[in-house]
């Protein structure tokens, strides 16, 4: 359910634990870099006719299992070689690059401990320590390196 501050709260069904997803509210600076992709999700699900109708077949609600096929399936015809499971752990990557703790990304993921996610915040910590932050590179403004190297 979307409340009115804009975020989508659901339970996860593997484990009954919440997860929590800006979706129409301002996007957290660790996430600013996902805004065209959430744009392009809002397009996509509009694009269904009688909206969310995907949430239902046949009068009944459809299970964990078909969603996951129906993204699957949809990701194919695209050109998306992704699995839900495989969005689900490339976006707590992409929250991790953003600078995410680990408690953001499992706010999102739904993820029940915070081990599951450490391997993600793990390998961005890394990542920046050698690159620092988007911001510290400024990003568009270099020239290439400041010396010359050997051929």
């Amino acid at each position: 359910m979307v409340a009115r501050d804009g975020v989508l709260s659901y339970r996860q069904v593997k484990t009954g634990g919440p997860a929590h997803v800006p979706w129409t509210c301002t996007l957290p600076d660790y996430a600013a870099h996902l805004a065209d992709d959430r744009k392009v999700m809002h397009q996509s699900l509009e694009t269904l006719s009688g909206h969310m109708t995907f949430l239902a077949a046949r009068g009944r609600a459809r299970s964990e299992k078909a969603l996951g096929t129906m993204i699957r399936e949809a990701a194919r015809e695209a050109g998306v070689e992704k699995s839900a499971h495989g969005l689900r752990k490339s976006l707590a990557a992409a929250l991790a690059e953003g600078g995410a703790t680990a408690h953001q990304i499992s706010a999102w993921t739904g993820h029940e401990f915070l081990k599951e996610v450490d391997h993600y915040t793990k390998s961005a910590d890394r990542r920046r320590a050698v690159m620092g932050t988007e911001q510290e590179r400024n990003i568009g403004k270099h020239s290439g390196p400041r010396w010359k190297t050997q051929n």
